[in-house]
């Protein structure tokens, strides 16, 4: 508690025991109550949310990740009334939707089921303006996703963008050792 009084003086940054939980794992009950006792700190309880993400002791439900997909289908409810060209719904998707899943896909790996309804979501806007209106697709959907000069229309795969985000996080913890988060980790 030192510490964090310290860290709190020199950043100016206090801890706000109220807020404040702790999160044991691998932690014998008798340390555990220690621990609490010391820093005041009330027991937390997975899941839990951390800066929008889901934090659980094990695998994420795809019923977890219902804030992305709800995030991306209000997007395009807001979306709907317009008219908007299929050049246009293209733009929305790769620029808004897809930046909004960039943040999940660059920390967690995306569930099959949650790939599924992201990009079924995606193709109704696509093809019909709406989320929920099934309409046939001209082009199959791995044909969109191909980049532009190969005659698709530059979507990013889902899949492959969240291999390689996760990728690159590895990468940074591996190769950025001066950086203090990467410390932190290590």
């Amino acid at each position: 508690m030192d510490n964090l009084y310290h860290f709190g003086d020199s950043s100016g940054l206090k801890i706000s025991i109220s807020k404040s939980s702790l999160f044991p794992a691998g932690i014998n009950s008798r340390d555990l109550e220690a621990i609490k006792e010391i820093t005041g700190f009330a027991q937390g309880v997975f899941p839990f949310k951390y800066l929008g993400i889901p934090v659980a002791a094990s695998r994420l439900t795809i019923a977890q990740f219902s804030p992305l997909i709800d995030k991306i289908s209000d997007c395009i409810s807001a979306w709907a009334g317009a008219s908007l060209s299929y050049a246009g719904r293209t733009e929305l998707i790769k620029s808004v939707l897809q930046g909004v899943e960039c943040y999940w896909l660059s920390i967690l790996p995306i569930p099959v089921g949650v790939r599924t309804k992201i990009i079924h979501l995606c193709r109704n806007f696509l093809w019909s303006g709406k989320a929920t209106i099934n309409k046939k697709p001209l082009v199959a959907w791995k044909d969109v996703c191909l980049p532009k000069h190969e005659g698709g229309l530059g979507i990013r795969n889902t899949k492959a963008w969240n291999k390689a985000l996760i990728c690159k996080t590895l990468w940074d913890i591996q190769a950025k050792k001066d950086s203090l988060w990467v410390q932190w980790i290590h």
